[in-house]
């Protein structure tokens, strides 16, 4: 039964792909349409004549049954998160504009004002043109702990999509002009006192240079995130700059995709590190928006970096994590909440300062073997042969050195041959048992026979040798 479920999906697969990708090309044309408050959900503290708007969008419909009341007390974390890190807006300090690096910390678990489970949910309602797998199970990426570790890894290339799309190419330094740039990370979370698991997850989401903010989302083919991802923002400055850069960028990879939905069936904005698997097999799991703020640097650095070796190239960053749909709140621990003994947030390195480390390592590894080789050589100069009638000589040196190779590879094929050799008796054993006990007897009778013949014949004569020999 479950190879007759793997070939259905396997001959549904293409199929399933160009669901998704209709399904996409949907939520794009929606985000399009949108505007700021176009997405008001249902809030704990609102009135009961408050007006409530909702999007034609996976999982931000009001019948999907998202946990969108904490979505206020998500955004108020985010403002106050930015505040303490930066300062208020009109005098706020400056931050590093490529925030490239590796970041890790500690979490604290707080739960949501509702609460939600896999049993909250229909998903054959939600998108009905997947076959769910493990529809009646608990879903993964479930964090239960009350504090684990987490590590974040952010992607901010030079070459990324950003807001302007054409830059002056007469202006050398344009980095204050942009307003937004695409970004991507992969979050790692150890969840060893809850769940007992840790899981890696992939996030999509933009960053302000300007502020030092970023906000990414989960996708998935029941969350529509990275579509919907501008009515996350916290204010309309962020949501403007977001909807046109993303509205550009999806729509250049949809493109993209049409055009090669046959060869090509990964998907882009997948949250699974193994993408194949969530393409083909799709399994329901917690969705996550994660909001990064980078924190200032040092008031003497500033804007400049002169160096990549001092203490003010440390990364250090703050993040909040909601999950909408199994409604939870997992936040780094730091000041102000905690005393800087018990946390500091996210730190990390900067990419820069990463390779710098390595380059310079490598560097050194590569002058001391040169220092051995010169060495080695310098000594072959002055040492003399066991004869001491000569000085031991390079070429010799190099063809001792290729004979014990030679002898090395031979003692590794006669290692595989032997080995080849007993898998050939295994397997003639494995032929034995597979017989009938009745042939297996008569063919054991035939082998004792020729065995005891060989032994009972005479030794061949000098000729009969001499022709084995030949």
């Amino acid at each position: 039964m479950p190879q007759a479920q793997d070939n259905a999906r396997l001959i549904a697969g293409p199929t399933q792909i160009r669901n998704r990708i209709a399904h996409q090309r949907a939520a794009h044309d929606a985000l399009n349409n949108t505007d700021w408050g176009d997405f008001v959900p249902r809030l704990l503290d609102d009135l009961p004549e408050a007006e409530h708007k909702y999007l034609n969008l996976t999982g931000f419909r009001e019948e999907d049954n998202f946990a969108w009341e904490d979505l206020g007390r998500f955004k108020s974390r985010c403002e106050e998160w930015s505040r303490n890190a930066v300062g208020i807006p009109e005098a706020q300090e400056p931050v590093w504009q490529n925030a490239t690096g590796v970041v890790r910390g500690s979490w604290e678990r707080f739960n949501a004002s509702v609460s939600r489970t896999h049993a909250s949910y229909n998903l054959t309602h939600i998108d009905p043109d997947v076959a769910w797998n493990g529809l009646n199970s608990d879903w993964s990426r479930n964090a239960t702990g009350r504090e684990g570790k987490i590590l974040v890894r952010i992607e901010n290339p030079e070459d990324a999509a950003t807001e302007p799309d054409q830059l002056d190419p007469g202006v050398l330094y344009h980095r204050d002009r942009i307003r937004a740039r695409h970004v991507s990370t992969t979050v790692t979370i150890e969840d060893v006192d809850g769940s007992g698991h840790s899981w890696d997850m992939r996030l999509h989401g933009v960053h302000w240079p300007r502020e030092g903010a970023m906000l990414f989302t989960t996708t998935s083919d029941k969350y529509a995130g990275i579509f919907g991802l501008p009515h996350l923002t916290t204010k309309e400055d962020f949501f403007e700059s977001s909807k046109a850069l993303l509205a550009r960028a999806l729509g250049r990879t949809l493109d993209r995709r049409e055009r090669r939905a046959f060869t090509d069936q990964y998907d882009p904005w997948a949250s699974t590190v193994d993408a194949p698997a969530e393409v083909w097999n799709p399994a329901p799991h917690c969705e996550y928006l994660l909001y990064v703020q980078i924190h200032p640097v040092d008031h003497d650095v500033l804007q400049v970096q002169p160096s990549l070796a001092g203490p003010e190239n440390i990364a250090k960053m703050s993040a909040v994590l909601y999950s909408p749909d199994c409604a939870f709140f997992l936040e780094s621990k730091g000041p102000p909440a905690y005393s800087p003994v018990d946390g500091q947030h996210l730190i990390g390195v900067k990419q820069e300062v990463f390779l710098h480390n390595v380059s310079t390592w490598l560097l050194g590894l590569a002058l001391v073997m040169f220092g051995q080789l010169q060495s080695l050589k310098l000594q072959m100069r002055e040492t003399s042969t066991p004869s001491t009638l000569g000085r031991v000589s390079f070429y010799t040196t190099s063809v001792m050195m290729l004979a014990d190779g030679i002898i090395f590879a031979g003692s590794a094929a006669w290692t595989l041959s032997r080995n080849g050799g007993d898998t050939g008796v295994k397997e003639r054993d494995k032929l034995l048992l597979r017989l009938l006990p009745r042939d297996r007897t008569r063919l054991l009778q035939t082998l004792q026979t020729a065995q005891l013949q060989r032994r009972t014949m005479p030794p061949p004569s000098g000729k009969e040798q001499n022709l084995i020999f030949l």
